[in-house]
């Protein structure tokens, strides 16, 4: 109980004397305070200084991310553009070699566009949007243009209405007869899934490395329509014939329009 007394007593005292200080000696007690206070304060503006260049840094990486994100969307929109307007170019310049084509030939014309290819059926063949509506039928001759020439591609060998299948001279069952163009040796292209070859040329026979390869006429096949060129030839070797394969000009996956001819 004494000691507690003491104790509320020493308490009191301490204020006295602090009071009695201020009284007599404030200068000294203020500098003690600002001494305390000052770098508290100067610690709270670092603080919020701090929290401020973050929140500001933040905001700014926002921006920069939409500002980032708009960019990227309008590129692939000027990207998508730019691709159609090649497409529509290259549309052009191929319906431009098609008309300056049936401007030169006196034959009769029908152009098509390519509705679909199967390679995984037992045929190779193309449908194309043109039928009996149009003039067509089995046996028609198909080809394609490349590089102001006609370039054979197979014959019609179903027709419907509107629509015709055509026979690719890489079908296994596809012959056609043909003709080299420097040697003027003549043979049977017999198509293959590969390369389609050769047949009927003579083992003493020397054809030249890249030799065009053209049709002859038959029935409804034009002569001199370019097939292709000469691809692996075989060496000379005791029979008849010699093995020789045909390269074909045109690459399906490339095609868009085809054209038939009707006479």
């Amino acid at each position: 109980m004494a000691n507690l007394y003491f104790k509320k007593v020493k308490i009191l005292a301490i204020i006295l004397l602090a009071i009695i200080l201020l009284i007599t000696n404030p200068t000294s007690i203020r500098k003690t305070l600002q001494a305390i206070a000052i770098p508290i304060e100067t610690l709270g503006a670092k603080l919020r200084g701090s929290s401020g260049s973050l929140y500001n840094a933040l905001k700014e990486n926002e921006r920069l991310k939409k500002e980032n994100e708009r960019l990227k969307s309008q590129t692939g929109r000027l990207a998508d553009k730019l691709a159609r307007k090649e497409e529509v170019s290259r549309e052009n310049e191929r319906l431009r070699e098609i008309l300056d084509y049936k401007e030169k030939v006196g034959r009769k014309i029908v152009v098509a566009n390519l509705l679909g290819y199967d390679p995984a059926s037992l045929l190779s063949t193309i449908i194309i949007d043109r039928g009996t509506d149009d003039g067509l039928r089995k046996g028609l001759c198909v080809v394609t243009i490349k590089e102001e020439k006609e370039l054979l591609l197979g014959r019609i060998i179903d027709v419907f209405h509107s629509s015709s299948i055509v026979l690719l001279v890489t079908d296994k069952s596809s012959l056609i007869p043909v003709m080299l163009v420097e040697t003027g040796e003549k043979g049977i292209l017999v198509g293959a899934d590969g390369e389609p070859s050769l047949a009927f040329i003579e083992s003493h026979i020397d054809p030249k490395p890249k030799e065009d390869v053209i049709t002859i006429e038959d029935r409804d096949i034009p002569s001199g329509i370019l097939i292709g060129k000469l691809g692996k030839i075989g060496p000379k070797k005791i029979g008849l014939f010699r093995e020789i394969k045909v390269r074909v000009g045109f690459d399906i996956s490339q095609l868009r329009e085809v054209l038939v001819i009707v006479r």
